[in-house]
């Protein structure tokens, strides 16, 4: 027993040394590719990119340009959970809304990002651009997983709230309500880090923000140190999102059970 409570009582430990672990090989195998092709201009060593990587940090639009991306993610990311969640529900009660909205999100799904951008960028501003293809991203999913949890639920359980006359509240709480969030819940999971892919892209095809900034070390400065210091940002920011995500969504999910 006190082997076991040792075990997990050094589980924390354990992950932080193999996140560690695999940043030193991610690292060294950087490094090593950079030697080997011994070429600043297409692959800047490790120490290259962490200089570019702190001048960005400690400039003075890096924390504005973070926010503005931030703010973008956040309003298509409550805009689309909104409206996948409401047309599945609609999908759910309604066969004729099915039939119509379901070839409609399929198209959605299989629409490359850039050919959404590039549509888009005829008519919208930048900021629209962003939030609207963030949106475009997803509602399928959270669509899809919503109408998923509708159609899980178990009809043997149907008829028992039938039997004990359940009303309508009573049956979204001990029923509707649990089988949608677990469906939900790794939808928004997913989702989160899909939104931010596409924000950024959107920002770089429309240079804007961020994307402006990597335009520029691209085509004037021809600074790949910079655009490879932009996208370990991205890429960090991205795990941040998804882990802050879980942390917050994994307590709502407890707190619901309790």
């Amino acid at each position: 027993m006190n082997s076991i409570m040792i075990n997990k009582s050094n589980l924390p430990y354990i992950k932080v040394l193999k996140t560690i672990f695999t940043i030193i090989v991610i690292l060294l195998s950087w490094e090593l590719v950079a030697l080997l092709i011994n070429d600043n201009f297409f692959m800047p060593n490790v120490a290259q990119t962490l200089k570019s990587l702190a001048s960005i940090i400690t400039s003075d639009t890096f924390f504005k340009i973070i926010f503005t991306a931030f703010y973008r993610v956040f309003l298509g990311l409550i805009v689309g959970i909104f409206a996948g969640v409401l047309f599945a529900t609609l999908c759910n009660k309604f066969e004729i809304i099915n039939m119509i909205l379901s070839p409609i999100i399929s198209i959605m799904k299989a629409t490359p990002v850039a050919c959404i951008i590039v549509l888009l960028w005829i008519r919208l501003n930048y900021t629209g651009i962003a939030i609207f293809v963030v949106v475009l991203m997803v509602l399928p999913i959270v669509w899809q997983n919503v109408y998923d949890g509708y159609k899980a639920i178990d009809k043997n359980l149907i008829e028992v709230t039938q039997v004990f006359e359940l009303n309508r509240i009573q049956k979204l709480k001990v029923l509707v309500v649990p089988s949608i969030l677990s469906y939900l819940l790794p939808a928004i999971i997913t989702s989160v880090g899909l939104a931010w892919k596409a924000e950024v892209a959107a920002e770089i095809m429309t240079n804007n923000n961020m994307g402006q900034l990597i335009y520029d070390y691209k085509t004037v400065s021809y600074d790949t140190a910079s655009i490879f210091a932009w996208t370990v940002i991205i890429v960090l920011f991205s795990i941040i999102l998804e882990k802050i995500t879980k942390y917050f969504l994994g307590r709502l999910a407890n707190d619901l059970k309790d």
